[in-house]
Parts: structure tokens; sequence; C-alpha cells
């Protein structure tokens, strides 16, 4: 079991860089020294989704349908002192995403379970670090680089699909229970 407990019960909707891409794979050999719970970097489009995972893939695939594959642009390594928001790259807010952010809280979550904000951002460590230790992880992913001419600040992360994940309790226990490609 997670030293934090457990994360809310439902299913979260991931988007990311694609699993064994040059990003994916650079990010998890610095994230993976870390003794990180999280599994693969994400983005969390939203969480906290009630409905099951079959019904939830057929009503995002009319919003995926419409949304086509995105681009995501990584414009800073941030910490916080939350377990689930460690260490993160921020995510430039694009209206393409803020879009699909909205369109999928409105299909998804009932009136009462909608958060404002939305802080896109992809995590890449998840823990109960020290203050050192995370500005370590922040210091040597800004100074990563090597693919496409750059490094991770300013990376461009390509967005196929939406995965569907059902996220209640230790993050060793969550499961894709679908995906959705973006078209």
């Amino acid at each position: 079991m997670s030293s934090t407990g457990s994360s809310p019960p439902g299913l979260s909707l991931w988007i990311g860089p694609p699993s064994g891409s040059p990003l994916a794979t650079r990010l998890q050999a610095i994230v993976d020294k870390y003794a990180n719970e999280l599994g693969t970097p994400k983005v969390i489009l939203e969480s906290g989704v009630t409905l099951d995972a079959a019904e939830t893939a057929r009503r995002l695939r009319d919003v995926a349908s419409r949304t086509g594959p995105l681009k995501l642009q990584l414009t800073d390594i941030v910490v916080k002192d939350m377990y689930f928001q460690c260490v993160m790259a921020k995510v430039e807010e694009s209206d393409s995403l803020m879009k699909l952010n909205r369109e999928c809280v409105d299909i998804l979550l009932p009136e009462q379970d909608r958060r404002e904000p939305y802080w896109p951002h992809l995590s890449l460590v998840y823990g109960n670090l020290s203050a050192d230790i995370k500005a370590r992880v922040q210091k040597e992913l800004r100074a990563l680089g090597g693919w496409d001419g750059g490094g991770v600040v300013g990376a461009v992360v390509e967005v196929a699909s939406i995965d569907i994940w059902k996220t209640e309790g230790a993050p060793e226990l969550w499961t894709m229970e679908g995906s959705v490609a973006l078209k």
C-alpha cells in the first residue's frame, strides 16, 4: 500500500507521451531513480469520473473524433508539497487542451463534482520526497536534453489518445481500463 493511503474513487483520464517514445523513455529513466509510484509520466485530463469505463469511452468517442491529436508544450519543471503533485512539468494552457478538458468535464462529471480551474501538468514523480531531493530532480529535469534538439522544458508531447484508468486505492493497484483515439 502506498504511504499516502488511497486516491479518490473512480476513473481518471490521462494523456501523455506514447509509451516507448524517446521523450517517455528519457523521462522514465530519470523518475525511476526516485522510488516513484507513478508508473509512466502523464497529464491528468480529469479525475473522479464515476461512470463505468465502457460508458466513459462511449461518451469520449464523440469528443475525441472532433479533437484530433494534440501537441502539448512543457514550459517548466515545478515541485509541490503534495504526494500526487510532487514533481511535474507544467504544460502550456493551449486552447485545444483547455477545450478538451472542458468538453470531458461537461460530458462526464455531474455539476457538483466539477473542480475549477484546470491546471495542466505532466506528472513525473509521486511521493513524499524531501525538499532537497525534489530540488535535485527538478534541476536534473531542467538540464536534460538530447532529443529533437531540446530538453524537457520546451519539449512538445504528441498525444494521440485519452487513456481511461481506474485509479482507486494505492497507485500500484491502478489499471488501464480503455483508450480512445484522438482522430
